[in-house]
C-alpha cells in the first residue's frame, strides 16, 4: 500500500502520479507500464490515473500480471528490465522477450547481493594514530622546529 510522505522498506519508490507518496515496487512497475501504454495510445496520464474510469481496469489487470511474475522474479528485477534500453516501448512483461530480460536482471541482482555479502568490511586500525590532517600538521611543525 502507498505511504503518504513516508518512505519505508516496502514503499520505497516515489510515485509520479500521487504527489508526496511512496509506493511499492509492483505499483511502480505498473506506473511505468501504464506510462508506456499511454504514450503508445498518445494519451496523458493524470494524477491518480488508476482511479479514473478509463484506467482502473487496465491498472488492476497489470497489477495481477506483475504480482504473478513477481512470485518467480523480484519486483526490483521487473523494474530494471522495464527501464532497460532493450525493452524499448514494450509494456507486456509476460512476453518471452521481457521474461528473458527480467530473468537476466534477476540473476544480476542475485550476483550483486552475493558480491556484497562476500565482501569484507573495511577495518580501521585503532592503533593507526593521528589522522592524515593531524599527521600533516605535525610534520609541518616538526619542519619549522628543525629550522
Amino acid at each position: 500500500m502507498a505511504s503518504k510522505g513516508k518512505q519505508s522498506d516496502k514503499s520505497k519508490y516515489p510515485s509520479r502520479y500521487a504527489p508526496d507518496t511512496f509506493i511499492t515496487a509492483p505499483q511502480y512497475a505498473i506506473e511505468i507500464i501504464c506510462e508506456r501504454l499511454a504514450r503508445y495510445n498518445k494519451q496523458d496520464l493524470c494524477v491518480y490515473f488508476w482511479k479514473t474510469k478509463d484506467w482502473a481496469s487496465t491498472y488492476k489487470r497489470w497489477l495481477r500480471v506483475v504480482h504473478k511474475v513477481s512470485k518467480e522474479y523480484s519486483a526490483e528485477a521487473i523494474i530494471r528490465a522495464l527501464k532497460d534500453k532493450r525493452a524499448g516501448m514494450r509494456w507486456s512483461i509476460h512476453s518471452d522477450f521481457m521474461i528473458r530480460l527480467i530473468k537476466e536482471h534477476h540473476e544480476l541482482l542475485i550476483q550483486e547481493k552475493n558480491r556484497i555479502a562476500e565482501s569484507k568490511p573495511i577495518q580501521i586500525d585503532d592503533d593507526a594514530g593521528d589522522t592524515f590532517r593531524e599527521h600533516k600538521i605535525d610534520k609541518r611543525l616538526q619542519n619549522i622546529l628543525d629550522l
